[in-house]
This record gives structure tokens, C-alpha cells and sequence, in this order.
């Protein structure tokens, strides 16, 4: 049955493109090998920044005493540590975190908003950091579901509230909000992750191609945000705005 079915995907496809000669297939049975699982051979221990260490809950990780363990299950959710990205904001957050303690050693630890949470790779770096209130927020359940299985892998599930809404059923406000998702809905979410910061808060910004970098720009400062530092990183980039009158944290080494 499935043949008849392929024999018909390839007429239509002759027909649209306008080939007329047929064109030649052949199927043969393929043993499992093991295929699901095979993806975990590449994927291993990472230390992104200074003390974060991303690591897979198959494998165990050489960590210090001062470093912070990350236990990843990807499963089908964004957020393994490897993309440029995501160790863009990882180091993001450790740098705000070194500058925030030496400048306040005595005053509470950030919020954040996690926004396209995925694996829950930045909520759980930020709690580990020691962060006092971490919202994780996707529009895909199943990365939620993820989220939440390695929450507890982590030990914080207590410690991270998780949701499927949108940006804007979230109650803020929040001293950082951060967002590795893609330029598009970046920009088309630019005023209501605005409108989630603390009135001297970090919007951090991730996911972006270089290219694609003048265009979220121009999004966000047409908020009344400016930008305060960014970060390169192969084709990758990511932007930190704050208010106008905030200074500069110093994390765009």
C-alpha cells in the first residue's frame, strides 16, 4: 500500500516540475539500529562560560566546586547547550550574575523571564546561579513537557514556574527577560516583552542571524529601548537592550 502511495507522490511531483521521463526508486528493508538513541553518541559534557557544565543525563560530568551542573534530556525541545545561542545567554547570565553580586552583595537575586524556554536550559542556570523568581514560558507543549522532566532531573522543580501561554498572560515584571527563539517573532514581539521589564531591566535577545541583526534592532529601539551590548558568535548574535538612561553591564566582551 505504501508503494502505490510513493509511486503517487512521484507523479505529482514529474507532473509539477513537468518530467516526463519516469523517474527510477527502489525500497529495501533497513534493520534497527538503534537510530532513536544514536544521537546520543554525540553529545556530550560542555562547559559553557566559567562554571556552567551542560550535561547530558547520560553521562556524567567532571565538575569543580564552584562549577554548576546542568542534567539535559533534549528529548524533541531546543536547548542542549551546543548552539551558539544558547551558550551565548548561558554566559550572558553568568556574567550579569558576577557584575549584579560584586555591585550588590546584599540585595535579592534577580527575576527572569524565559521566553521559548525549550529544555529549560537557561531557567535551570539561572536557578542554579541562585536567581529568586524564574519563569519558563513555551508556546509547544511537548517542550514544556521536556522542560519539566529535566526541572526535575535538577532537582528545582519547585524553584521554576512553567507555562504554555503567551508573553502576554504573563504577570511581570521581571529584572531580565530572555529570548532565544528566531528574528521574526522577535520583532513581532517587541512590545509585549517591553512590557515586561522592571523599569531598569535587561532584555536579552538570542536566535538572531547576523544578517538579520538591523531589523530586531530597529524593532526594539522604535520601543523606546536602546541598545546596550551585544555578542557575535559564529553566524549567531545576540542583543542586550535596556532603557535609555540604563548603563551598559559590561558583558560585551
Amino acid at each position: 500500500e505504501w508503494h502505490a502511495g510513493l509511486a503517487e507522490v512521484l507523479d505529482e511531483f514529474r507532473a509539477l516540475h513537468g518530467v516526463d521521463a519516469p523517474l527510477p526508486w527502489s525500497t529495501h528493508l533497513v534493520e534497527d539500529e538503534g537510530w532513536a538513541d544514536r544521537w546520543k553518541e554525540h553529545f556530550k559534557p560542555l562547559r559553557v562560560g566559567n562554571h556552567f557544565i551542560v550535561c547530558p543525563t547520560w553521562e556524567e560530568a567532571l565538575a569543580g566546586e564552584n562549577d554548576h551542573v546542568i542534567r539535559i534530556d533534549p528529548g524533541q525541545a531546543f536547548g542542549t547547550g551546543h548552539h551558539e545561542t544558547t551558550r551565548l545567554c548561558l554566559e550572558w547570565l553568568e556574567t550579569y550574575d558576577e557584575i549584579f553580586v560584586r555591585q550588590n552583595p546584599s540585595d535579592p537575586k534577580p527575576s527572569l523571564l524565559d521566553v521559548g524556554t525549550g529544555t529549560g536550559i537557561l531557567a535551570i542556570g539561572a536557578v542554579l546561579l541562585g536567581w529568586r523568581e524564574v519563569v519558563g514560558i513555551d508556546i509547544d507543549p511537548l517542550a514544556v513537557q521536556v522542560a519539566a522532566e529535566n526541572l526535575t532531573v535538577n532537582g528545582v522543580e519547585s524553584r521554576i514556574r512553567l507555562a504554555t501561554t503567551g508573553v502576554v498572560q504573563i504577570l511581570g515584571p521581571f529584572d531580565v527577560v530572555v529570548a532565544n527563539i528566531q528574528a521574526l517573532p522577535l520583532i513581532q514581539m517587541a512590545g509585549s516583552l517591553k512590557e515586561k521589564l522592571c523599569p531598569m531591566g535587561h532584555l536579552v535577545l538570542s536566535g538572531i542571524l547576523q544578517e538579520q541583526r538591523d531589523m530586531v534592532v530597529a524593532a526594539y529601539t522604535d520601543q523606546g529601548l536602546r541598545l546596550k551590548a551585544e555578542r557575535p558568535a559564529g553566524e549567531w548574535c545576540l542583543l542586550e537592550f535596556g532603557p535609555p538612561n540604563h548603563g551598559t553591564n559590561g558583558s560585551d566582551g
